[in-house]
């Protein structure tokens, strides 16, 4: 797992579609988190910088930062003070892939495997009970556009996750839609999603009862157990009164008598 403060920047890479990145910049601007940001996946390498330049700590501002490598006696070297010879590795560049984080979303919110449906600014989560789960990003830039074309393919009911919002606060979602902050679902701590407030946007109840393992519906005379089917005494009234009974119980730690007939 990697660190919150490396996720939080890989974040930010799929928000903003960042393209390549140098890794001596990751080493100079990130210290303690470059090993996380390349061992987590999201980076592929893409060879050596074409342009030989490569980012050194305390680099004067007219570089800034920056110092051309060359070659001397089958060495590639920079000069700052005096000759610096790197490696390939210094001079390596990464490309963010940009189905990493949907990826990683999906894994979390166990929906299946992530599709590019508008470039890579809406992706196509899967579905869940009915509803079209969908990761978009850049919507405070692009949101007339997005909004034109999820109506124009007509999903039933659509919960977008984004990590930027509409900047109007009067701006009309296309119908049936409702927008689910990427932050709301990522609580502080490690970073992982809290899946039963992802299922309270779409069934308050099964994320209840995910989070409970028990649900009693007084009124239509159900009881639901985690991983076991509805049962159904909705004829039977004296079993719902003992099923309310015993489930009452339980939610307030009491010990009720149950008689059930003879001395």
């Amino acid at each position: 797992m990697i660190k919150r403060e490396a996720f939080n920047y890989l974040a930010i890479c799929f928000e903003g579609a960042m393209d390549r990145l140098r890794s001596s910049e990751l080493k100079v601007m990130y210290p303690h988190l470059w090993e996380d940001l390349i061992n987590s996946g999201a980076l592929q390498p893409k060879g050596i910088a074409s342009d030989r330049l490569i980012m050194i700590e305390n680099g004067d501002d007219d570089s800034g930062g920056y110092r051309e490598v060359f070659q001397i006696e089958g060495r590639y070297v920079y000069f700052d003070e005096m000759f610096n010879e790197v490696t390939d590795d210094d001079l390596r560049m990464y490309q963010f892939r940009m189905s990493w984080f949907p990826e990683w979303l999906c894994a979390q919110l166990q929906l299946g495997s992530p599709t590019p449906i508008m470039d890579d600014r809406v992706w196509l989560m899967g579905e869940q009970q009915g509803v079209t789960v969908l990761l978009v990003r850049s919507l405070r830039r692009d949101f007339d556009e997005i909004a034109d074309f999820i109506e124009e393919r007509n999903f039933n009911t659509t919960l977008i996750i984004s990590r930027s919002q509409p900047q109007s606060k009067r701006i009309q979602l296309p119908k049936g839609c409702q927008i689910v902050p990427l932050k709301s679902l990522i609580p502080p701590g490690p970073q992982q999603v809290d899946r039963h407030h992802f299922l309270s946007y779409i069934n308050p109840d099964q994320a209840r009862l995910e989070r409970e393992g028990i649900l009693w519906d007084e009124d239509a005379g159900v009881l639901k157990v985690l991983g076991h089917e509805p049962w159904v005494q909705k004829s039977a009234p004296d079993r719902c009164q003992l099923v309310d009974l015993l489930f009452r119980a339980g939610q307030y730690g009491s010990s009720p008598k149950v008689y059930t007939g003879g001395s």
